[in-house]
């Protein structure tokens, strides 16, 4: 009696759960940058990612990939107001040019009957040119989390874009960056 009422429930919950159509990338960088550099700088962000999906579930019988609102315009977004709140103006004719390339950014969900695991992936590169000078450096983060039943696509939303705060917080006031800008 107990299998067949486990059953009803997995049937039950798995009828109910859709897949979501896009997730909504937006990180909120609040903290104040150690930046002060009173430099002008033109920003550009580039999504390299082989495939432009945020989220890849992974159930039983198949893998479901879902994308992103636009990835490029999110982060340039983020980056300029975390820069700017350090001083950096952002200037698109500026002679220092920063490129922010995508290289990874998802998360993975292992869906199973009663519970689901995901791990947020995320790896960025910073390209900088300053006249005949150059800085590169990657950024990396992971996150994971787990819980009961089937995933919530608010919770994996607000992984990647918790994770995404970090990294720009990493960016923004990484010493080396700092130093090859006031050279």
């Amino acid at each position: 009696m107990k299998k067949i009422a486990l059953f009803f429930c997995t049937l039950v919950l798995t009828a109910c759960q859709t897949v979501p159509e896009k997730i909504i990338i937006s990180p909120n960088y609040t903290d104040p940058a150690k930046l002060k550099l009173a430099q002008n700088i033109a920003l550009s962000v580039k999504d390299v990612r082989e495939t432009p999906t945020a989220l890849r579930i992974l159930n039983d019988k198949k893998v479901t990939e879902v994308s992103s609102n636009d990835l490029a315009q999110s982060l340039n977004f983020a980056l300029s107001n975390a820069l700017e709140k350090g001083d950096v103006s952002i200037n698109v004719s500026s002679k220092n040019k920063m490129s922010l390339h995508i290289h990874q950014l998802e998360v993975i969900v292992e869906q199973q009957t009663l519970k689901y695991r995901s791990e947020g992936i995320i790896e960025l590169e910073i390209r900088l040119s300053k006249g005949n000078r150059n800085f590169n450096k990657y950024y990396n983060g992971s996150q994971t989390n787990e819980g009961p039943l089937i995933f919530d696509k608010a919770k994996v939303e607000g992984q990647l874009n918790s994770l995404l705060e970090q990294m720009i917080s990493r960016i923004v006031n990484d010493a080396e960056l700092q130093t090859f800008l006031q050279g």
